[in-house]
């Protein structure tokens, strides 16, 4: 910017440097397309902090950047929005160039250095606020080619679900902060160019930091072309701002979920039946993990066995057979398709409630029975039994490559899965035959070799770009 402006009321403390460019050139990928780093020189100390941000940056766009400082708390701004609030820490070994004692800022890590165009760099003595920042870049922008209509209406983009038969509407209410009270956002399901509303969902209180989603309802819509509009509205009911809107193409929800029921994100309800058949059917529509839970009462003589598809009755996933009530639960893996649920029933048994979902993935990271806290005791397996193991379906676990974990059999006839982790062997980069040396050293891997275990986890792939992930990527490949 030619020259930096001052928010009214704020003393001109600017120590202004124009920089030229040290690299012209267009940020290549991968590297370069994130302000990753920002390391400081505390006046204080003397010594290096610094913060990490994730703010990405595009090919051939200009962006205003700014960063403030405040203690630890470092504040990235994006075009004149907020980009995230970091902690800062000192400085560590790993920083391999260590800020030099006559500078007091730098851009970017030292092992991915910023690939782009600086074209000028503002340092102030004291931190802004975010309006200030926000100020700077309304008077500025236009100049830069900035959109500054985007400061008179809410952001919008808008995201199809058609699983569960929704909309989503993500608002970004930032650039019309503050706002006055009472204002809401109400966002409308419309076929475009009519005026008939198919879908309304109004959001009336906006958190402080002014993003936030509205859920449109489109469990019935046909497929075609619509439309998403939103609204800032007053608490005197006049808008405020402008409309905005964004198109969207419905494909209609799939014939296979109009019978499910999704509970939410991660959850969905495949059967719920009270009267409880010799035989329950249920259709899965993906390849997942199914959670099964059944009620019943036993009399002493009493036994009720449940069995998932063709399993013999001696691998019954859940039996009944204590005295009384219970609920009891199991979770299998299952293949997209419909599955059959045989309830049998021995003496005096009866089920009053049989629950089918489909759930996640369930994973306890890393069972290594030593503890750090010595005096919390190891958390062996008799430690988890009790409330860790029944509520997870598969195990992540370190064991060295020739040993083989004492509960895996046990494990594994419960239906549950077990992964091991193994590290990566950075030291066979330098070897002639590298990619053979690494191959062995992850297909020997009891996760691989053994057909008890169900796979292997690849640890500790450190650092942006190092050329060695090129050669871990043909082994992979093998």
């Amino acid at each position: 910017m030619a020259q930096p402006h001052t928010p009214p009321g704020l003393r001109h403390e600017l120590d202004h440097h124009q920089l030229r460019a040290l690299q012209r050139r267009r940020l290549p990928a991968p590297r370069g397309r994130q302000l990753r780093q920002v390391l400081f020189r505390s006046n204080q100390t003397g010594s290096n902090t610094f913060a990490w941000s994730v703010t990405g940056l595009l090919n051939k766009r200009k962006y205003h950047v700014a960063v403030t400082r405040k203690g630890e708390q470092v504040d990235f701004y994006l075009n004149g929005l907020p980009a995230g609030t970091y902690g800062s820490a000192p400085g560590r070994s790993a920083v391999k160039d260590p800020l030099p004692t006559d500078r007091a800022l730098r851009i970017s890590d030292a092992r991915q250095p910023f690939g782009g165009v600086i074209e000028d760099l503002h340092m102030y003595r004291r931190p802004f606020s975010a309006e200030q920042i926000a100020s700077i870049y309304r008077q500025e922008g236009p100049a830069r080619g900035g959109d500054m209509s985007v400061f008179g209406k809410v952001g919008l983009k808008a995201h199809v679900h058609p699983r569960p038969g929704k909309v989503i509407a993500w608002l970004d209410a930032r650039r019309m902060m503050p706002l006055p009270k009472g204002a809401r956002v109400i966002a409308e399901l419309t076929r475009p160019g009519e005026a008939a509303v198919l879908s309304r969902a109004e959001v009336t209180r906006l958190p402080s930091t002014g993003k936030t989603r509205a859920v449109l309802d489109a469990q019935d819509l046909v497929p075609g072309n619509y439309a998403v509009r939103v609204d800032m509205i007053g608490a005197d009911g006049k808008p405020i701002g402008e409309r905005n809107a964004a198109p969207i193409q419905w494909p209609g929800r799939p014939e296979e979920f109009k019978k499910i029921r999704i509970l939410n994100n991660l959850c969905w309800e495949l059967l719920n039946a009270e009267h409880v058949g010799a035989r329950q059917a249920f259709t899965l529509p993906c390849d997942r993990w199914v959670f099964i839970q059944t009620t019943a009462k036993v009399e002493a003589d009493g036994e009720v066995r449940v069995v998932i598809g063709s399993a013999i009755r001696e691998q019954a996933a859940i039996v009944h057979a204590t005295p009384g009530e219970s609920t009891l639960e199991a979770m299998r893996f299952l293949k997209a398709g419909t599955h059959t649920i045989r309830v049998g029933r021995k003496g005096s048994a009866s089920v009053s409630r049989l629950v089918v979902r489909a759930i996640p993935m369930l994973q306890y990271a890393a069972f290594f029975p030593a503890s750090h806290i010595k005096e919390h005791g190891p958390y062996d397996w008799d430690f988890l039994k009790k409330d860790v193991l029944p509520n997870i379906n598969t195990m992540i676990a370190i064991n060295s490559p020739d040993q083989i974990p004492p509960h895996l059999d046990e494990w594994k006839a419960m239906g549950r899965k077990w992964i091991q982790t193994r590290t990566v062997p950075w030291k066979d980069l330098k070897a002639s035959d590298a990619e053979d040396k690494i191959y062995s050293f992850w297909a020997s891997s009891p996760g691989l070799a053994d057909p008890r275990m169900d796979g292997l986890i690849l640890d500790e792939f450190h650092g942006n770009h190092d050329p060695g992930f090129e050669v871990f990527g043909r082994v992979v490949e093998r």
